[in-house]
């Protein structure tokens, strides 16, 4: 008898002799040894990650066995992601024929058929998988969408009842097939579908109420309503009924029954207040959508609110939909109140912060980001806007002390951090700390090289300090690559060329600038002022330098200009 050791050991032995072409190398193995091992290679390195490699190895293992189908599969998918569609439909073709039964090859061709916008061929794929593999019913609703998506609406039925041979009735189903009735004008057979629902499940009013509803949709109203006296003898308190009686007397022109409807739900006790609100936002969405003044619904939230005062959401909903209305006084009460009552609701803050931000008042927006942060020391948007309300006072300290405060809550949000940076740069730079500007900036950027802002305002300042001209160029000319329109990065790049001394052009970007809007800003103005002036146009310099005047220009050098009718260059402190 073998002892039990030496049989283990020949069994390691066989194994070692069936896998060693594992760690041979490719040159001592067979084409198809070659081609096996340069494919798990790829598999190896497309579980990692490593994308590239994986898609060189597939190559490899192609090129040393041209019948390898699962390397054609593979490649497939990779010209698939490379957008390459004909050369992925053409290596699955290949793949297809060497493994007919492979039903992922199939698949893929039949996915990839449809990126192409080839429906015809993709149905063809369709149907092939549908018949060679019944025990995947799911592949009826692809073949059936395409066949809808063909306008073959008859067909797209078929395959959806082949799908309830396996799954049985189910509403996704059922309603997808009514729409696809209705598409082929088959109202009788639409309305059946729903009336499949309704037998299956006699208790549920949900059925009931939808079919009131498409009836409603077809402007069958008397139809509807009696599909809802229907559903109001199994629930006559459901929130769904309500909102569908609500729109039935909207419709019929009976306002007042609607509100009334409207009124009882809010004002019954036994209805909670999730449910009320529910009813209240369904009411709005279809006044909304009915186009309807909204104003109307003021009353009924009032009255809500006279039940349940202590619940905050009811306030904040309340709140956006006055501001919806432009009630902004009203809107700011309410979303106080909800941040006295419920300080730990972020959105609440947010949206106070939004009102006193668009009114420009920067007192009450300091005071808002501050006693949020009590609450929210990890909110980063919370210090964004208390550093921007403080550099609008003027306070640069406080809003760099923001700033830097609020970088250490960013978490994995490099275009926030970035932000952060920027608006520190301009801070510097107004504080006369150039320096710091200009590393703030360059921190900026290596956290999103094309933060727009950030690249206009640190190529202007270059060219303001007459340093790093070429790097403003870049940046400004990427801003424009980025922004083409925007009036105030194409002044940016005139003023680049005007200091590099290219006034021509210059004069093509201000005049661009100006064409885009710019023709209101003073600033734009006398810069197309200075550019004419250089380029010996006097006349046309006088002219914008005047115009620039007439905008209230704040320029220290426009009245000099004026009066010496000479370019005087502006000096600013180092």
């Amino acid at each position: 008898m073998m002892k039990r050791g030496k049989f283990v050991v020949l069994q390691l032995g066989l194994l070692i002799c069936n896998l060693s072409f594992l760690w041979a190398t490719p040159a001592d193995l067979t084409p198809s040894r070659k081609a096996e091992y340069y494919f798990l290679e790829g598999i190896r390195l497309k579980n990692v990650g490593k994308f590239d490699s994986a898609f060189e190895m597939f190559q490899h293992a192609l090129k040393a066995d041209s019948a390898n189908s699962a390397a054609l599969y593979e490649l497939s998918n990779f010209y698939t992601q490379l957008n390459r569609i004909d050369v992925a439909q053409d290596f699955l073709q290949k793949a297809i024929a060497l493994d007919s039964t492979n039903f992922n090859y199939r698949l893929l061709y039949a996915n990839i058929s449809k990126l192409k916008g080839d429906l015809s061929e993709a149905v063809h794929s369709y149907e092939i998988l549908a018949s060679k593999f019944p025990d995947k019913p799911e592949l009826n609703y692809y073949l059936a969408e395409l066949y809808a998506e063909k306008g073959e609406y008859l067909k797209a039925i078929k395959a959806f009842d082949d799908l309830e041979q396996d799954f049985g009735v189910s509403e996704a189903i059922s309603l997808r097939k009514y729409q696809l009735y209705n598409s082929a004008e088959k109202e009788e057979e639409a309305f059946a579908e729903i009336e499949k629902l309704m037998q299956k499940y006699p208790a549920d009013i949900h059925y009931i109420i939808l079919m009131g509803n498409l009836y409603m949709d077809k402007d069958k109203y008397q139809t509807a309503y009696e599909y809802y006296e229907k559903a109001s003898k199994l629930d006559p308190d459901s929130p769904d009924l309500l909102v569908a009686l609500v729109r039935y007397y909207e419709v019929t022109d009976n306002k007042e029954h609607a509100i009334q409807l409207i009124e009882k739900a809010l004002t019954n006790p036994e209805v909670d207040v999730d449910v009320k609100l529910n009813i209240l936002s369904r009411y709005i969405s279809m006044l909304q959508r009915n186009k309807k003044d909204t104003a109307e619904a003021n009353s009924l939230f009032e009255l809500l609110l006279e039940q349940h005062p202590q619940v905050a959401e009811l306030h904040q909903i309340y709140g956006a939909f006055l501001l919806s209305q432009g009630k902004t006084e009203e809107a700011r009460f309410q979303f106080q109140v909800v941040t006295e009552m419920e300080p730990s609701l972020l959105s609440a803050w947010q949206q106070l912060m939004g009102i006193y931000m668009k009114e420009n008042d920067t007192a009450n927006l300091i005071r808002i980001c501050k006693n949020a942060l009590e609450y929210h020391p990890e909110a980063s948007e919370l210090y964004y806007f208390l550093g921007i309300a403080y550099y609008q006072e003027k306070q640069m300290e406080d809003a760099l002390d923001a700033f830097d405060k609020g970088l250490t809550t960013i978490k994995n949000n490099p275009g926030l951090s970035s932000d952060f940076y920027g608006q520190m740069g301009d801070i510097y730079y107004q504080s006369g700390k150039r320096e710091k500007a200009f590393k703030a900036y360059d921190e900026a950027l290596t956290y999103n090289p094309d933060n727009v802002p950030v690249l206009n305002n640190y190529a202007y300042f270059l060219t303001l300090e007459k340093r790093d001209l070429s790097k403003a160029e870049r940046m400004s000319g990427r801003c424009v690559k980025l922004e083409p329109s925007n009036f105030t990065y194409l002044d940016t790049y005139a003023w680049v060329f005007f200091v590099q001394g290219n006034y021509s052009l210059a004069k093509i970007y201000i005049e661009s600038a100006i064409n885009n809007g710019g023709g209101e800003t003073p600033e734009i103005v006398e810069h197309y002022g200075d550019i004419l002036y250089k380029l010996n146009d006097l006349d046309g310099a006088m002219r914008e330098w005047a115009k620039a005047k007439d905008l209230n220009s704040e320029s220290k050098t426009l009245d000099t200009k004026l009066k010496k009718k000479k370019y005087i260059e502006e000096t600013f402190k180092k």
